[in-house]
């Protein structure tokens, strides 16, 4: 039996999950559009070259702890080790890891079978049952926290109960252990409004809606780390927002740009200065890098060349 104290550190962990759950739910949808037309869709490691400043390194992740995934190509590792500054989303703690637990929590006085109606919280239940969470605990979530927290294969939830960390915090601790500088490019609290500002009615629709996706988790898991490692990002973000335009909820288009493109301006915002310093490492997730309004893009907007390195 799992301990509690492995529990807590896996449930407290799903918030980097968070940022792909619409990707994953986009899985669902037919087959992708991937004739090239999304600007950087083919690629994981980007340099971004300026004159006069050494070059640096954008790197696309996936918020998960395969051994598939963790085992960074020649390429991408030697980029990570050579550079004395590495910059992630968000940098992980103690305090953040608590910050997040407690955001997922419903105020006192509400509850989340209350807030479903039975009928689909007990479905629900059901379905949080493998990730190790009961029906007390189910009770005080959110609604979008069961979402985020339902989307574990057992695969993964087999390798958070021995310590294995999703490929960004592993990094994270990797650059850490080396003595490099580790920068952040948002704060947990700037992740997390994102998903408090769905609007309840929207956050049940989605996670509703979502009850079947969930159920073939481990295929639609599957699909995307394939994508993934054979670096078509296009396929990952074509989907995403095609099964963003087919969403029963209506604050989906909203939560897309939300989740995407206004964080990709202010992540391009933030990592100004390490470009400018040169040799630095950013890692970002995946369908964070593609697409008109994509990180490559914008830096490419802003002088910077762009050569594709894996």
């Amino acid at each position: 039996m799992r301990s509690a104290a492995m529990l807590r550190n896996r449930f407290s962990m799903t918030w980097r999950h968070a940022i792909l759950v619409l990707a994953l739910l986009a899985l669902a949808a037919g087959p992708a559009i991937a004739d090239g037309r999304v600007p950087y869709g083919q690629g994981l490691l980007w340099k971004v070259e300026h004159a006069g400043i050494t070059p640096s390194y954008v790197f696309g992740t996936m918020h998960v702890n395969d051994p598939r995934v963790r085992n960074l190509p020649p390429p991408v590792r030697s980029a990570f080790n050579g550079a004395d500054l590495a910059a992630f989303e968000v940098v992980f703690s103690d305090a953040v890891r608590k910050q997040i637990f407690q955001a997922k929590l419903l105020p006192e006085g509400r509850a989340l079978d209350e807030i479903l109606g039975q009928r689909l919280f007990d479905e629900v239940a059901d379905l949080a049952a493998h990730t190790g969470i009961d029906r007390d605990r189910l009770r005080r979530m959110k609604p979008w926290a069961v979402l985020v927290s339902l989307y574990y294969p057992q695969g993964e939830i087999a390798r958070f109960s021995v310590g294995e960390l999703p490929l960004d915090v592993w990094m994270q601790t990797d650059a850490q252990s080396r003595g490099a500088a580790i920068f952040g490019l948002e704060t947990a609290e700037e992740q997390l409004t994102i998903f408090d500002e769905i609007p309840e009615a929207d956050q049940i629709t989605m996670l509703r809606d979502s009850t079947a996706t969930i159920r073939r988790i481990d295929e639609y898991i599957e699909n995307m780390t394939q994508l993934y490692i054979a670096g078509d990002i296009g396929a990952l973000y074509t989907q995403f927002f095609d099964e963003v335009a087919a969403s029963n909820a209506a604050y989906a288009r909203t939560f897309a740009v939300k989740l995407v493109n206004e964080r990709n301006r202010k992540m391009v915002e933030r990592m100004e200065d390490l470009l400018r310093q040169g040799g630095a490492f950013i890692a970002v997730g995946a369908l964070h890098l593609p697409g008109e309004q994509g990180i490559l893009r914008l830096l490419q907007r802003q002088g910077y060349g762009i050569v594709r390195v894996y």
